[in-house]
Formats: structure tokens, C-alpha cells, sequence
């Protein structure tokens, strides 16, 4: 597929009803990475780690460094890529290598801002729990409220089992300015014992299926956003968003019913936005089910 150079690399902002004046040295896309380095969500990366080596100095690699590190790699890299696209017939005339660079660079600066900081999908904090369970009888810690979820706790050691979980109040921490700040952590008590059973992953229950195509579902539930969970009949709703359902009026009415609105919902059991899997609809209707019988 051919690229449009011109739509691409455009030197018009959002936000600005204007295009962004070149200045001999400084072109918009340098501006993009001075605007990255002085924001305070890039300076916010310093307080979170990268990589926790767990060695006998005081070394923790954080994101801040790392986006730097990074960021430099692909400056390179973009300024190489320039250099070979610079003599084709669609490539703009007033771009040089070194602007593919800035813009490579301000894109690998800003590739961590906004994660979580245990590592994407809890990554770091996983892999900080298996490493103590190969020494330790007992395991407790803070952790991201993803640990509550299965598929989380089927990635760490299956010789460690759950002896206490209890959710942290809002606003559990601050920042080396004195400012609270929330975190959704979990206080969790692992200790050594019998081998703890993998959770089986439930997608599929007998009274609805989940379906791709609208024109076969009979609602829809919000999976995603602070609304998630919610159930209704309105199909014009993004599908990246939400669940398809096909089931009778019944399934539907106890859908409906359901309260995923309190501190210890699973749609919470995120580092990010609220959000509900598969197996938490599942696990909630089944458990909604037996007590309307």
C-alpha cells in the first residue's frame, strides 16, 4: 500500500486552526519531542519502574530512562529510513531525514506514558512474584488489582496459595509532592503450601453465546469504560466496546439485573479502565441465575 507522505507528515497541530511556523533548526516535529520532554506525564515516569533487577545496589531502571534510551535508538532508525525514502516522487520537499528521525524519537518518548505502573498486563509484578516464590515461604505485598483476576493468578507459582486479599482504599498513596494519588492495589498474603489447581477459563455458557455479528445478537453489554456492564438494545454502540449477545428475554433480564457497581466488582480488577472479560459475565450470571431459582 502506497504512503501519503503529504497527509502523513503534516506540519498542522491539533488544537491549532494554524500550521506550525518552521524555524531554521526547529521544525514542528522537534517541537512534538521539546513538548514531550517538558510535559509533566513524561516527568511522572520517573517514579515508575522499568526493570527491578532485584541485585544487592540501589540501581531500579525506570520508565523515564528507558522512553530515553529508546527514544534515541529510534532517532537513528528514522533518520536511516529518511535518508531511503528522500529520493521518492511523493516525498515532500521540505523534509529532511532528520525530521523522520524527531518524529521516530518523539513517538518511542512517549511509547510508556500512560502505563501501569506494575508493568504492561502486570508483567513486572508477576514476574517479581515468581522470582521471591523460588526462596520464600510466604509472599505479601502490594500489588496491581489484576492479581484478583484468574488470568493472572494462573501465571504465578502454582506452589504459593491466596491466604488473604484485601482491596486498598481510595487514594492509598502519594507522590513525592505530598499529592494522593490512586492506585488500584490489592494487599494479597501468599504462603507456601499443596499445589494450588490452574482456574479453568470459562467463555461459553448454554443460555447465550457471544456473536460477532449484530444481526444475530438480541442485546448488547457494555465490556469496556465506566459503564461497563451495562445492558441494553442499542446496536448502534462501537463493537470494540462492547459484547454482542444472543439470548432469550430471560438471559436479557438478568443481565440487566445484575449490580457490577460496587468497590469489589471485578470490572475494577483492572490497572486501567474498567472493563469485564468473558468469564466475569459468565461467573455473574451463574451466580445471578441461582438466586432467582
Amino acid at each position: 500500500m502506497a504512503m501519503t507522505w503529504q497527509g502523513l507528515l503534516a506540519d498542522q497541530r491539533f488544537g491549532k486552526p494554524y500550521t506550525e511556523q518552521h524555524h531554521q533548526g526547529r521544525t514542528p516535529f522537534h517541537k512534538d519531542y521539546d513538548r514531550l520532554i517538558f510535559s509533566s506525564a513524561f516527568r511522572r515516569m520517573g517514579h515508575k519502574t522499568q526493570v527491578h533487577s532485584l541485585s544487592h545496589n540501589d540501581h531500579v531502571h525506570n520508565r523515564l530512562t528507558h522512553s530515553l534510551e529508546v527514544s534515541s535508538v529510534g532517532r537513528s532508525l528514522g533518520i536511516q529510513v529518511g535518508q531511503s525514502l528522500k529520493h521518492q516522487a511523493q516525498w515532500p520537499e521540505w523534509i529532511e531525514p532528520h525530521d523522520l528521525g524527531a518524529i521516530v524519537q518523539s513517538a518511542c518518548l512517549a511509547h510508556d506514558i500512560g502505563n501501569p505502573p506494575f508493568g504492561k498486563n502486570a508483567s513486572l509484578a508477576v514476574k517479581f512474584f515468581n522470582h521471591a516464590a523460588s526462596y520464600s515461604d510466604t509472599i505479601a505485598f502490594v500489588l496491581p488489582r489484576t492479581f484478583r483476576k484468574s488470568s493472572v493468578i494462573n501465571r504465578l507459582s502454582e506452589k504459593f496459595n491466596l491466604e488473604l486479599n484485601t482491596i486498598l482504599p481510595d487514594n492509598s498513596f502519594h507522590l513525592p509532592n505530598g499529592e494522593i494519588y490512586d492506585v488500584p492495589c490489592v494487599w494479597q498474603i501468599w504462603k507456601l503450601g499443596e499445589t494450588r489447581k490452574k482456574i479453568k477459563k470459562v467463555i461459553k455458557h448454554a443460555d447465550f453465546e457471544f456473536v460477532s455479528d449484530k444481526t444475530n445478537a438480541n442485546f448488547v453489554i457494555q465490556r469496556v469504560g465506566v459503564s461497563a456492564g451495562v445492558t441494553h438494545k442499542n446496536f448502534n454502540k462501537s463493537k470494540s466496546s462492547h459484547y454482542w449477545i444472543k439470548g432469550n428475554n430471560k438471559v436479557y433480564n438478568i443481565m440487566k439485573s445484575i449490580n457490577w457497581n460496587y468497590k469489589e466488582s471485578p470490572k475494577y480488577d483492572t490497572a486501567g479502565n474498567p472493563s469485564l472479560s468473558k468469564g466475569d459475565l459468565i461467573d455473574k450470571y451463574i451466580n445471578e441465575s441461582m438466586k432467582k431459582c
